[in-house]
């Protein structure tokens, strides 16, 4: 009897910890949750919008900041755009001095100086490219026996010297090959078959021609925008207007 008294009071005892235990646990975590629900409720009614005069300021400061950039990388737009332009001259000068060895001529077009790059770009492999090629031969009284390379005399067409980036449509669904620079406008080679005279021509960011010609259309003065590279001789280059190699 003794016995099982003893162990009916211990479970009591366990039974009642437990129970404060547990309710100990509840009080905690209810407690946590009261402060939970408080901050939640303190937070929300702190959180607004924002007010008229805040966001003037912050339009107004997004105002100065792009006045301020914008110059600046459109300085760097346009120097990118004058040396890509730059480059691809070099590329067409040492492509009309290979045209100049190969057939004793210079790549032009007297009425539309700006479609004269053809030449530089026409495949003979294609029959419409291969007649303009052979037209242009006969034009200035050369030999249609050197549309091919020979290789005894070393002289002969090679084409094509450079690859096109652009066309031009000359009839209904015909199109032949020219190159454009960074402005997506067409180059010009001006001059004739003058050596002294003979040059690559972009017409720049205004896409119009600034310099002073002749009658026959060749630059006497290189002006404006701009862009003039001599195929032969030691002229200079005109850049556009405010714009220096070094900067």
């Amino acid at each position: 009897m003794i016995r099982l008294a003893t162990t009916s009071y211990t479970l009591k005892k366990r039974w009642e910890m437990q129970r404060y235990k547990d309710l100990e646990t509840y009080q905690f975590s209810h407690f946590f949750r009261f402060l939970n629900v408080k901050y939640l409720t303190y937070s929300l009614k702190r959180k607004r919008g924002f007010t008229l005069v805040e966001l003037v300021v912050v339009l107004f400061m997004l105002v100065v900041l792009v006045t301020a950039v914008t110059p600046f990388f459109g300085g760097i737009v346009k120097k990118g755009s004058v040396v890509s332009t730059l480059n691809e001259m070099k590329e067409i000068k040492e492509a009309c001095k290979d045209f100049y060895a190969d057939l004793g001529l210079l790549p032009e077009d007297k009425n539309n100086p700006e479609l004269a790059t053809r030449f530089l770009c026409l495949r003979p492999e294609i029959t419409e490219e291969y007649k303009q090629m052979e037209s242009f031969l006969e034009e200035h009284s050369i030999s249609t026996q050197l549309l091919k390379w020979d290789k005894y005399i070393r002289r002969g067409w090679r084409g094509p010297y450079m690859e096109a980036d652009a066309e031009y449509e000359i009839d209904t669904g015909t199109y032949l090959p020219v190159l454009r620079d960074s402005w997506q406008t067409f180059y010009e080679i001006r001059g004739g078959q003058d050596r002294t005279k003979a040059c690559i021509v972009s017409l720049g960011e205004n896409r119009e021609l600034d310099s002073l010609t002749d009658e026959e259309g060749n630059i006497i003065e290189p002006e404006g925008d701009d862009i003039v590279m001599y195929v032969f001789g030691s002229k200079p280059i005109h850049f556009p207007e405010g714009f220096e190699w070094g900067e």
